[in-house]
């Protein structure tokens, strides 16, 4: 088993996205990759799946603290309370399973759809990538019970898109005249 490391600020700072619209990127099959200023303009990829699933990955930079997290949803696991940790294994296809604790997130506590969040530590993220975008299928375990399979079909496509985008991010960030430049009328956008 490997186990992962959670970070309760970044379900802190998750929450403004709700807030803060998201820039569409690119797609790659049902894979959408966008990027969400609130923070630190990191790019995601969500996929949408049959009955109610959804599964967001992304890079933090908020507060220039490098993160990396998973969302599971599902509009079925009403019960996931706000805050909470929960006990869960994470497999891709048959690597070995992540181990640890989830958050229960919500963008709009407590009125909007609840979430599972897994922060990933620095040194994991690329492991944990790779997986995601060489494996067919993940699997999400709770109480040693499975609750989620999900297909991993154009993860690989959606993985390069993902560094793509966050490297435009990065580059763009680097702008020598991006902040120096006037609020209204930048003749340079």
């Amino acid at each position: 088993m490997r186990k992962w490391l959670i970070s309760a600020a970044c379900a802190a700072m998750l929450s403004a996205s709700a807030q803060g619209e998201t820039l569409e990127y690119s797609t790659a099959g049902n894979w959408r990759i966008a990027v969400d200023p609130s923070l630190g303009n990191g790019c995601f990829v969500i996929g949408d799946f049959t009955q109610g699933t959804s599964i967001r990955l992304g890079f933090n930079f908020h507060d220039d603290n490098a993160e990396f997290y998973i969302l599971f949803g599902n509009a079925k696991w009403r019960s996931i309370e706000y805050g909470k940790n929960y006990s869960v294994q994470l497999q891709f296809g048959e690597k070995p399973k992540w181990e640890g604790n989830a958050q229960g997130f919500s963008f709009d506590p407590p009125e909007s759809q609840s979430f599972l969040e897994l922060t990933i530590v620095k040194n994991q993220v690329g492991e944990l990538i790779k997986e995601f975008m060489q494996e067919k299928n993940l699997t999400l375990d709770y109480n040693k019970k499975e609750i989620l399979r999900l297909s991993l079909k154009n993860s690989f496509n959606a993985g390069l898109k993902l560094f793509e985008c966050q490297q435009s991010m990065i580059n763009e960030n680097q702008d020598p005249f991006r902040d120096t430049a006037p609020k209204t009328g930048d003749p340079f956008r």
